[in-house]
């Protein structure tokens, strides 16, 4: 993480999935010194709401939390106030090409690559794994 907080570090980045994957990976971006603009909660959750708004809180970060809204108002709150990467499922292709952001696939569902079900985003490995996808995506 400490060899690539200097691609990381400032970038504003929209989060989108589900609420344990979305949760966990707003924790994450944080601790690489990004910060989360946008977040779209699939699912309604408070506990996953409560989790985001800590871990933002923690680093002073506030980002606009919908908590099980309609993927459009995200997207369109996208392209009035573009990020620097996305993080989510396949359904963000068409916003991520739309207004030309790199997007990170994770959660589910990932239907347009082949062989991510198999690659973990958990532990040890999967963070690795994780974070050079994103900084990957910056760097493109």
């Amino acid at each position: 993480m400490a060899d690539t907080l200097h691609y990381t570090m400032m970038k504003r980045v929209a989060i989108c999935g589900d609420p344990d994957f979305v949760a966990a990976a707003t924790r994450f971006v944080c601790e690489l010194g990004m910060i989360p603009t946008y977040i779209l909660i699939g699912t309604k959750s408070r506990t996953a709401q409560a989790a985001i708004r800590e871990a933002c809180d923690e680093y002073g970060y506030e980002p606009v939390i919908m908590n099980g809204s309609d993927q459009f108002e995200w997207e369109y709150a996208l392209k009035n106030d573009k990020p620097d990467v996305i993080l989510g499922h396949s359904r963000c292709v068409s916003i991520s090409r739309e207004i030309q952001v790199p997007l990170v696939r994770f959660g589910f569902p990932v239907y347009d690559r082949v062989g991510y079900q198999r690659e973990p985003i958990v532990g040890y490995r999967g963070g690795e794994r994780f974070l050079a996808r994103i900084v990957n995506a910056i760097l493109d």
